[in-house]
C-alpha cells in the first residue's frame, strides 16, 4: 500500500492485509535491526494478542499496529511509554468526536482508553535488545461483544473513520507527545494523563494482580506513574503493574 499523504515523515511503515500478529512481525523486523519508528500495520489479525496473553479480536475495520521506539532511558522508565502512547491515542480519538462526547474519553491505568466506559483502545509494551515494541489496537468501526468488560468503537458514537487516515493522525499526535516526553521528562505527561484518568484520588477501585485481587482507595499517582492505594486496614501499597477496574461491591445475597 502506498504511503498515506498525511503520514508524517520519519516513519517506516510495512502494511499487510492480514497477519497472525503485528507484534510477532515487528519482533522479527527488530531482530533485523529495524530503525526507530518502524511500524507494522495489518488490516486484520488471525492471532492478535493483548496484555497478559489475552486475545485481541482483530476483524477488518479497526487499527492493529506494532511499532518500535528506541528512547535513551533506563529500563525503569520504560513503563512511562504506556502513558505517552495512551495519551497520544486519546488525542487522536478526540479529533473524531463532537465536543459533547470528548469528556467521556478517559484513560484507564495503565494502558487502556475508554469511551463512555467501554474499552476502545489497548496497548502492550515489549522490551527488545535495542528498544521497545508497542502493540496497539484501536476499535474504530466495530468492537467485540463477548468480552468480560464492555467494549466500544468510534463508529458506535457516530464517527465515520478511515483507518489509514486515523493512523496518520495518531502518528502526528504520537510524535508530539513522544517529543515532549524526551525533552521535558515524565512530569508533564503524568499531569496531562492524570487530568483524563478514569480513576481519580479518592475513588475506590478493584485491583487484579497475578496472584491476588483486592479493593482499595486510590490515594495518589506516584511520580513514576505507579498507584498509591490505601487498603481497608489503613495500610498503603504501591502498584506498579496490574489491572484496575471500577469498584464492584460484593453481592450481598439480594
Amino acid at each position: 500500500m502506498p504511503a498515506h499523504p498525511l503520514w508524517p515523515q520519519g516513519w517506516q511503515i510495512e502494511t499487510h492485509d492480514t497477519l497472525p500478529s503485528t507484534q510477532i512481525r515487528m519482533s522479527e523486523w527488530a531482530e533485523q535491526d529495524a530503525p526507530e519508528r518502524s511500524l507494522v500495520w495489518a488490516k486484520a489479525q488471525s492471532n492478535g494478542v493483548g496484555r497478559r496473553g489475552h486475545q485481541w479480536v482483530s476483524p477488518p475495520g479497526n487499527l492493529y499496529v506494532s511499532f518500535l521506539l528506541c528512547p535513551k532511558v533506563t529500563v525503569s522508565r520504560v513503563p512511562e511509554l504506556g502513558f505517552v502512547i495512551s495519551l497520544a491515542v486519546l488525542r487522536a480519538l478526540e479529533e473524531y468526536l463532537p465536543d459533547n462526547k470528548k469528556a467521556a474519553l478517559l484513560l484507564k491505568w495503565p494502558n487502556d482508553v475508554l469511551l463512555e466506559g467501554g474499552k476502545i483502545a489497548g496497548l502492550m509494551l515489549e522490551c527488545v535488545p535495542h528498544g521497545v515494541i508497542i502493540g496497539l489496537g484501536v476499535n474504530l468501526n466495530q468492537c467485540p461483544t463477548d468480552t468480560p468488560r464492555p467494549a466500544t468503537a468510534l463508529a458506535a458514537h457516530g464517527a465515520s473513520v478511515d483507518v489509514a487516515e486515523f493512523l496518520a493522525r495518531l502518528l502526528v499526535c504520537l510524535d508530539n507527545v513522544y517529543a515532549l516526553w524526551q525533552t521535558d521528562g515524565f512530569a508533564p505527561i503524568r499531569t496531562a494523563w492524570g487530568t483524563r484518568a478514569a480513576f481519580q484520588p479518592g475513588d475506590r477501585i478493584d485491583i487484579h494482580l497475578p496472584h491476588e485481587n483486592f479493593s482499595a482507595r486510590l490515594t495518589a499517582w506516584e511520580d513514576n506513574g505507579a498507584l498509591r492505594v490505601t487498603l481497608d486496614d489503613g495500610s498503603v501499597r504501591l502498584i506498579h503493574a496490574g489491572d484496575v477496574f471500577f469498584f464492584s461491591p460484593p453481592n450481598c445475597g439480594k
